[in-house]
């Protein structure tokens, strides 16, 4: 996630014809992307409708074995797998980037994430510190740990960063999000140039550790980097001296409180758990019952919440959950659902299901977990879940097309994912 954005205008074009003929009107297209209206009436869609073709790229099976397909990224020109493999836009395996450990050059925690700097060919990881990596993968000697990390670590602190979520572009610099309450622009010698709080002072109060839950996301088009702030309902064009915004989301009330996700509930969702565990008995229908009567469901159940935008030539793509208390422990994880602004006309389309109708190859339903890249919607398929899919299609005597039972034959079931890439149309 990268690069610069660039401020976007769209003006109301008139035409006057001598002789008296009438003005043609055109439609101004402003920056309110009316996502909440969108929602209440989501729409099927087929991948035809806004794609013109799809790829298919085997990720090449190494040591470098994909273990989740969520461990997947894509830090242009390279797709990423956690924490520091990379493989180029084929699918080869190219290197290892960043490893672990406790001497310089070695990120000391669990993990770290990648970045890279196609400007200057230098690659960065981030976790306990800052390191940065020559186009070879070799640590050039320059790092910088992170503020609240082990203090036992020698090395030169970062000011002001606490909690690093993520870098890109930012001009000749970087831009570095500290979760979740501000940014800071660094150069390329891992100074900290200065700072910005992306959040307003009532909304994150102290410890800093109560806060997350809901992430902050960039994307990358062409030599533009956009930024959704999540508790701003805002996007922003990424520059070396600051934040522009360029749209804003409008919720029609829709949107849970963002406080559910930084302190006040955040504090209020640990003390339920707590208390629904303890007085349950791990009886597991007990603390579902529970969850669901609880003070924060009353909150947040059926509330929405933009997690992801991603841009295309044409399009936004805004990725949104239908949110319930407790999703992931006891009442299965929320509804996640895809929704488009079309950047020339204003309109956004919420899509029904759970993605979109695969009509060009009768493939599996369509959700594109890894945003927009280099305009096209990217998602993923293990070798053994196509064969299964394509079993199930033919049982049923349903149709899918040659070249998607062509591939499926070619892999091994214990092969790496296959990315799957719609490309968009223009």
């Amino acid at each position: 996630m990268k690069q610069i954005f660039l401020f976007l205008f769209i003006f109301l074009l008139t035409s006057c014809i001598s002789g008296g003929a009438k003005q043609e009107q055109v439609k101004v297209v402003d920056r309110i992307i009316r996502i909440g209206d969108a929602m209440e009436h989501p729409v099927p869609m087929k991948l035809s409708a806004f794609v013109d073709s799809i790829t298919y790229v085997p990720l090449e099976t190494t040591k470098s074995y994909v273990k989740n397909k969520m461990l997947i990224s894509y830090v242009k020109p390279y797709w990423v797998v956690y924490p520091g493999s990379l493989f180029d836009e084929g699918g080869r395996f190219v290197a290892n980037i960043g490893a672990l450990g406790q001497g310089q050059g070695e990120e000391s925690g669990f993990g770290y994430s990648v970045f890279y700097d196609r400007d200057r060919d230098l690659f960065y990881t981030q976790g306990d510190k800052i390191i940065q990596f020559d186009a070879k993968g070799k640590f050039t000697g320059k790092e910088i740990r992170i503020a609240y990390r082990d203090k036992s670590i020698e090395g030169k602190i970062a000011s002001g960063l606490k909690n690093v979520y993520a870098m890109v572009k930012s001009g000749k610099d970087y831009l570095i999000v500290n979760y979740p309450d501000s940014i800071f622009w660094m150069d390329a010698e891992l100074n900290v140039r200065h700072g910005d709080r992306i959040i307003s002072d009532s909304l994150f109060l102290t410890p800093s550790g109560v806060g997350g839950g809901m992430p902050y996301t960039f994307s990358d088009y062409k030599d533009t980097t956009i930024f959704y702030n999540c508790f701003t309902d805002a996007i922003y064009t990424v520059t070396d001296t600051g934040l522009q915004k360029r749209w804003t989301l409008e919720f029609k009330g829709s949107k849970a409180d963002n406080r559910c996700f930084l302190n006040d509930y955040k504090k209020l969702y640990l003390d339920e758990y707590v208390k629904i565990v303890s007085s349950s008995k791990g009886n597991v229908e007990t603390m579902k019952e529970k969850a669901q009567n609880s003070e924060l469901a009353q909150l947040i159940d059926n509330k929405k919440w933009v997690y992801h935008v991603s841009e295309g030539e044409r399009y936004l793509f805004l990725w949104w959950l239908n949110l319930k208390a407790f999703s992931s422990a006891w009442r299965g994880y929320n509804e996640s659902h895809i929704a488009l602004y079309d950047k020339r006309t204003g309109e956004t389309v919420a899509i029904a299901g759970d993605g979109l109708i695969d009509d060009i190859d009768n493939g599996m339903t369509f959700f594109p977990r890894y945003g927009i890249c280099n305009n096209a919607m990217v998602s993923s398929v293990w070798p053994f879940e196509l064969k299964e899919y394509i079993q199930e299609k033919k049982a049923k005597g349903e149709a899918v097309s040659d070249r998607l039972i062509a591939l499926a034959d070619s892999l091994d079931d214990e092969q790496n994912p296959i990315l799957v890439i719609a490309h968009l149309k223009k």
